[in-house]
């Protein structure tokens, strides 16, 4: 039997290539199952979708019963963390530290996320969690207390 390079398959004598291209960013990409390649992701237009990097990350958007069991508690919404192999098949490391292969994803569909963390949004330079003060917030000054409070001697700061 032929040995196809890279990207393709032997019908017969003759190699048929099948399309790919490089994942991008926000990319929804579907594992699917295939005689000759076994479990591979497909993105856009039907090509086989090539993951950037080791450690990339990638949320799980649509989820289906599989045969593992810690596959079966993912939820749409949660992050795989993929790892690539020199020798063995390629991995996802689960929310819960469990890796899986690829076949135990057949169904899933999976978006590829950004590792950068979205910038913090500048204003107050004091932040508070929860509610405002009190008494108020004085831009120049800071938190106010409200009428008829009292901070202990010790605590207070010469004026």
């Amino acid at each position: 039997m032929l040995v196809p390079p890279f990207g393709g398959k032997v019908l017969g004598a003759c190699w048929v290539p099948l399309p790919r291209h490089a994942a991008n960013i926000d990319e929804i990409m579907e594992v699917r199952w295939s005689d000759y390649y076994g479990a591979a992701l497909f993105g856009d237009e039907d090509e086989i979708a090539c993951l950037p990097r080791n450690g990339c990350r990638l949320e799980i958007v649509v989820t289906v019963e599989s045969s593992h069991h810690d596959v079966n508690l993912l939820v749409p919404g949660h992050v795989l963390h993929y790892q690539r192999a020199f020798c063995f098949p390629d991995r996802f490391e689960l929310p819960n530290g469990t890796r899986v292969g690829l076949w135990h994803l057949v169904g899933f569909k999976l978006r590829l996320v950004s590792d950068t963390i979205a910038p913090v949004p500048r204003g107050r330079t004091r932040s508070w969690i929860g509610c405002e003060p009190l008494g108020g917030y004085d831009e120049e000054r800071g938190p106010r207390r409200p009428a008829g409070s009292r901070i202990r001697q010790s605590m207070q700061t010469p004026a």
